[in-house]
C-alpha cells in the first residue's frame, strides 16, 4: 500500500524521483485514462475531513503555514457521490506541520484534512 509522502522545501533539491512506479504512472498516463483538477485554497479555518476513492490530492503550499491531518478514520463518513466522502472528524489521523514550499502528496483512499491557517494552498487532484 502508498503510504502518504510529505516533502518539506528544505529538501526538495535532495529529492530523486523515481522513473517508474505508482506515482510515475499516475503522471504520465494518457489524458484520455486520468482527470486533473486544480484549486487554490486560501483559509484560516480547518478544512472538512475529507477521502477519496478514485482520487490522488497533491498539495503545494504557495504560502503561510497550515497544519494537514493524514489517515486515520474518517468518522461520520458521507458520500458526496463519485467516490468522493466527507465527515464529521478525523480520528487517530497523523499530523504535519506545512509551510511555504512544502508538498504533501495523499494517496487515494487516504482519510486527510487541511488544518487552520493562514495558508494559500494550490491542490492538484488527478486519477
Amino acid at each position: 500500500m502508498i503510504k502518504e509522502i510529505v516533502i518539506k522545501s528544505k529538501n526538495i533539491k535532495k529529492l530523486k524521483f523515481p522513473a517508474s512506479g505508482p506515482w510515475g504512472k499516475i503522471i504520465n498516463q494518457n489524458s484520455d485514462k486520468s482527470a486533473t483538477a486544480i484549486q487554490v485554497i486560501t483559509g484560516r479555518k480547518n478544512g472538512k475531513p475529507e477521502s477519496h476513492d478514485n482520487v490522488v490530492d497533491i498539495f503545494l503550499v504557495l504560502g503561510g503555514k497550515s497544519s494537514l491531518f493524514i489517515g486515520g478514520k474518517l468518522a461520520g463518513k458521507k458520500p458526496l457521490g463519485g467516490g468522493d466522502w466527507i465527515g464529521e472528524k478525523l480520528v487517530n489521523a497523523k499530523k504535519y506541520k506545512l509551510g511555504a514550499g512544502d508538498i504533501a502528496i495523499i494517496p487515494k483512499n487516504t482519510p486527510h484534512q487541511h488544518g487552520p491557517g493562514p495558508v494559500k494552498l494550490l491542490v492538484l487532484k488527478t486519477r
